[in-house]
């Protein structure tokens, strides 16, 4: 048995360090897990739509069809054919009518352009303006649709989004809440909104938001049940429109403390608790494809033509024409009317019929991939390579039964896609562990070229060695240099053991974040690092993947800053330059030593712009071209400097943050700079000063802006030549 145990040893170790790193990347939730979620839930969605005979009756949809567009016209009808619709809807019966269209500008009046294509100078004109005058009232289609509101359960549509101050229209009553809500309730905020015409919402009984967010993907499988606007709350078209059904006077938000933020756990509606995620959104009840519910074309009820009743109905208007660009991407169609995404949730609310996450989902889901890893673990390394792919079968078919049965027994959504995954990832290094001792020189290459090339990269090249060449050629590619600052003075400062111990705890998780991001190490020179991304393997994100690098590297550093206080070694700092452009890459040297190293301006050029970060008081310097490469990223235009060894100037940056990232104080710095940097090359001295000067006092730490503060005052008394375009000369390096 002990020597059981012992043959077993390695993969029962790795196997179990295998599930903690999964478990580990599970609780950081990357994007890309999200991707695998998304596609198993759409599969569970399509897998059980309900029958089409149990879709509530109720709910009608009024559709601006192509057959309606046919015969009354193109889109937007004039607000006198809405009366009329509005009006045959509560005549035949309809109880509450939702609109999923918008009226947010006003109709110009006929009389109006009458009007104006008048003279009203002409003596023969003026009764004539007089006599259209009268009759303008008549002809206002705003106010005749505003007066078809009156006395009915109309609720109008609107969005919010998250531009601030760009509103449009007027707002309804926020909704009433029974209860008071909590300071930190964790509900979705946003800045502004696009509603409709004063008078229409005044006369219309209440208004609804339509605005729903799609996943990543642009697939909408969820939608806020209310929203944030200011210190008020507002309700969905749905909600509103079944409170307004049902003659409910407000709602109430169930809320649960966890870690100082009031969740949401349900919204109370009358006798019904309608269950939501933490932010009070619900996964749409989807019964089916585009039409699955009661479609009537808008013009046959116009023209009171249609034989179906609307006693006692709910309607919601809205159009399933594409030209209107009210189409969605859902989980059961690519192209799906948004107005059938609110009759979902309209049906969703009336019949019950919600499944949801549950506020321990993250716990639950940690639990499922923990026990399904933990058999697969223990299991495989007990059975013959044969048998493992079917048990794995096994225990990926119980995984997925116990999660389809939570679905529809329980109607509890719970994530599959993860622990398959950690599942199959196990069983495949059980499988591969079988063939490590036949893959000697595969394991070779990867000792040889894994010091400098990332591991997953080389695994890449040892499965196919044909398909790289290490001979010379020339590449597109993104180099890098980081370089610790101060150096001499800290290494006069260490023995040197110390100063070895020193730069091993630095050059390991350099080397780390290197490899992490698919970069090549070129060589370490004393205390400074030279890496590359682009080869051996292509990289089209090279100049992507080397700033991530170079943010992940300086982030790092300050992790690094504690641990060698801690130590008794003095604190680090780093510079770093990238520049990306066409170098040399090879195999070099001579017949002795050799190395796959990079050659050419683009490779010289990086340099200098790591000498460059002192001057400027930055940690990371690019080139234009990386700049221009990657446009996921705030820039912060440095300089146009000619620097030593380069006859031509080049434009440098400094990488801020993400745009996703970026808070509002760091837009307006960015846009203040860049307003200071045109004054400085329209050579605006004073103007250009001052600006530079508010930013100093704004930003006192930047040394960049004092840089500039200095070179005006030196500018000022040169005689600049006419084509003078900005360009600064860096004598040292």
């Amino acid at each position: 048995m002990k020597k059981l145990l012992g043959f077993r040893f390695v993969p029962l170790t790795i196997g179990l360090g295998l599930l903690a790193v999964m478990l580990m990347v599970q609780a950081a939730k990357f994007p890309l897990l999200n991707k695998l979620e998304w596609i198993a839930y759409d599969l569970k969605v399509n897998a059980t739509l309900p029958d089409q005979n149990n879709i509530n009756p109720n709910i009608v949809i009024v559709d601006i069809d192509e057959k309606s567009l046919r015969e009354e016209g193109r889109w937007p009808w004039p607000r006198n054919k809405i009366a009329r619709l509005v009006d045959q809807l509560f005549k035949q019966g309809a109880i509450v009518v939702a609109f999923d269209v918008m009226f947010s500008e006003p109709e110009i009046n006929a009389a109006e352009k009458v009007i104006r294509q008048i003279d009203p100078a002409s003596p023969d004109n003026k009764a004539l303006v007089r006599n259209i005058e009268k009759i303008k009232p008549r002809l206002d289609n705003d106010t005749i649709l505003a007066k078809s509101f009156e006395n009915h359960d109309v609720i109008l549509g609107y969005v919010f989004h998250h531009r601030t101050g760009d509103n449009i229209g007027t707002l309804p009553e926020p909704i009433k809440i029974r209860t008071t809500l909590p300071e930190n309730l964790a509900v979705l905020t946003l800045q502004g909104y696009t509603s409709n015409l004063q008078k229409l919402q005044n006369n219309a009984f209440s208004g609804g938001f339509f605005t729903v967010f799609p996943d990543a993907d642009g697939i909408i499988r969820r939608a806020p049940l209310i929203l944030r606007y200011g210190d008020e709350i507002y309700p969905s078209l749905a909600l509103e429109t079944v409170r307004t059904y049902y003659v409910v006077d407000n709602i109430e938000i169930k809320t649960e403390r966890f870690d100082n933020l009031d969740i949401i756990e349900h919204i109370g509606l009358g006798n019904y608790n309608i269950p939501t995620d933490a932010y009070a959104r619900i996964n749409v009840p989807y019964f089916g494809g585009p039409k699955t519910f009661q479609y009537i074309p808008a013009t046959d009820v116009i023209n009171n033509k249609t034989d179906f009743s609307l006693k006692n109905k709910i309607v919601l208007v809205g159009s399933s024409t594409e030209g209107i660009y009210d189409m969605r991407s859902t989980p059961v169609h690519t192209v799906y009317p948004g107005v059938e995404i609110q009759a979902s949730i309209v049906a969703g609310i009336l019949d019950q019929n919600f499944r949801f996450e549950p506020s321990w989902k993250d716990g639950a889901d940690f639990l499922v991939t923990l026990v399904g890893g933990l058999v697969t673990v223990i299991a495989l390394p007990f059975i013959g390579p044969v048998l493992i792919l079917p048990v794995l079968i096994i225990i990926g078919g119980m995984l997925v039964l116990f999660n389809v049965w939570l679905w529809i027994n329980q109607a509890l959504i719970l994530s599959i896609a993860f622990p398959l995954l950690t599942v199959f990832l196990i069983g495949i290094f059980n499988i591969a562990y079988g063939f490590v001792k036949e893959s000697a020189g595969r394991r070779q290459l990867k000792s040889i070229f894994g010091q400098y090339i990332p591991p997953e990269l080389v695994e890449k090249m040892s499965s196919s060695l044909a398909d790289y060449s290490f001979e010379g050629e020339s590449r597109e590619m993104t180099v890098l240099f980081a370089d610790i600052r101060n150096f001499t003075s800290i290494s006069e400062s260490l023995t040197a053991t110390e100063l070895k111990n020193m730069l091993n705890k630095f050059f390991t998780p350099m080397t780390r974040i290197i490899f992490e991001n698919k970069g090549t190490i070129d060589k370490y020179v004393g205390d400074m690092i030279m890496a590359f991304w682009g080869a051996p393997l292509e990289d089209k994100h090279h100049a992507k993947n080397a700033i991530k690098t170079a943010l992940k590297m300086l982030q790092e550093v300050e992790k690094l800053k504690p641990k060698f206080e801690k130590a008794g070694l003095p604190e680090i700092n780093i510079g770093i330059g990238l520049n990306t452009g066409f170098m040399n890459v090879g195999d070099m040297g001579s017949n002795y030593r050799r190395a796959y190293t990079v050659l050419g301006d683009t490779v010289n050029l990086a340099s200098r712009l790591e000498g460059l970060t002192k001057f400027y008081g930055v940690n990371l310097v690019v080139g234009e071209n990386t700049k221009n490469a990657v446009d996921d990223y705030i820039y912060r235009q440095l300089d146009f400097v000619q620097v030593k060894g380069k006859k031509e100037a080049v434009h440098v940056y400094e990488p801020v943050r993400l745009k996703t990232e970026a808070t509002q104080e760091l837009w307006t710095e960015i846009y203040d700079h860049e307003n200071a940097m045109k004054l400085y090359l329209d050579r605006t001295w004073d103007e250009a000063e001052q600006a530079f000067i508010n930013l100093k006092e704004q930003h006192p730490q930047r040394v960049l802006y004092s840089v500039y503060l200095e070179r005006i005052t030196n500018l000022r008394s040169m005689q600049l030549p006419e084509n003078w375009n900005g360009a600064y000369e860096r004598r040292s390096k």
